[in-house]
């Protein structure tokens, strides 16, 4: 099951603006990767680690104490020159493509 959802804080069931129930999302999930290159950023967790620890995290480097000394790009997005319910109808649509024979 592909699910994307709107904020990246919390997971709530109302957070999720698309949900397409599918086998091999990670299929999807790729597909939709190599579409939207250019329109979407990675969003990137800063950390701070010492001795195998993390101590510190966050997702805004300059609101870290420490400074951090590893980054880590987590799924979550941001959508870049297309809005919101243009990125949902071509999810859409690649998804529908996928079974086209």
């Amino acid at each position: 099951m592909l699910k994307v959802k709107r904020k990246v804080s919390g997971k709530h069931e109302n957070d999720i603006i698309v949900n397409i129930p599918c086998c091999y999302a990670n299929n999807l999930y790729n597909k939709v990767k190599e579409h939207f290159t250019g329109q979407i950023a990675y969003q990137k967790k800063y950390i701070y680690i010492e001795n195998r620890k993390v101590l510190e995290w966050a997702y805004d480097a300059e609101t870290m104490q420490n400074e951090y000394n590893h980054v880590s790009v987590t799924r979550n997005i941001g959508l870049i020159n297309i809005t919101l319910d243009e990125f949902v109808y071509i999810i859409k649509k690649i998804n529908n493509e996928r079974y086209k024979i």
